[in-house]
């Protein structure tokens, strides 16, 4: 390990030793400004033979990196990667917290800010009542209908014990209860005429 470099930086180091950019003659070419369509294209060809091209997108992403040519993407391209990741780490923030009027909400379209123990309430919520998966996909903020039921998939009972799947009946159970209350009396009126 080369004296001038921390320890503590040394692992980031270490994959940049290996990087195409680090010997480009012209570090700008990885900060192309809007329409610079060349500097982007050979950029991008650079950073196609790099070897590091994955360890250099993943720091990218990992330390909130969104300027410039990173990992082989543009900033545009990596941004919805450094959306999901800010979104992971205010879920691993958030403490665990069941609020069945927050699920209700997704339930019904509405922006809500799902903990984990909410989402997996949703899907158990959504196969219990066959909600369409374009409304289980809006909820939780998943376009595609595989990443739908990967998600759906995620919350079988297979391995659960008898008393955490009893527990888990019973705040389904709950929400049922709870979505039947909150239902508008006209919208009964028209379903069951």
């Amino acid at each position: 390990m080369p004296e001038s470099i921390s320890p503590i930086l040394y692992d980031q180091y270490e994959w940049q030793v290996h990087a195409v950019c680090r010997n480009a003659p012209d570090p700008d070419v990885w900060f192309p400004k809007p329409r610079q369509c060349r500097r982007e294209s050979m950029a991008l060809r650079l950073c196609g033979t790099c070897p590091v091209t994955a360890e250099c997108l993943e720091a990218a992403t990992r330390d909130d990196l969104t300027d410039g040519i990173r990992g082989g993407l543009t900033e545009k391209e990596r941004r919805h990667l450094h959306r999901r990741a800010q979104r992971a780490k205010a879920k691993a923030q958030t403490p665990a917290r069941l609020d069945y009027h927050l699920v209700l909400l997704a339930v019904r379209g509405e922006d809500a800010d799902l903990s984990a123990a909410e989402e997996e309430l949703l899907c158990d919520y959504a196969k219990a009542t066959d909600m369409p998966w374009q409304m289980l996909g809006s909820a939780l903020k998943i376009r595609t209908r595989r990443g739908v039921n990967t998600r759906k998939a995620a919350t079988r009972r297979d391995e659960g014990s008898p008393e955490a799947d009893d527990a888990r009946d019973a705040r389904l159970a709950a929400l049922l209860e709870l979505a039947d209350a909150n239902t508008p009396r006209r919208l009964v009126r028209r379903v069951s005429a």
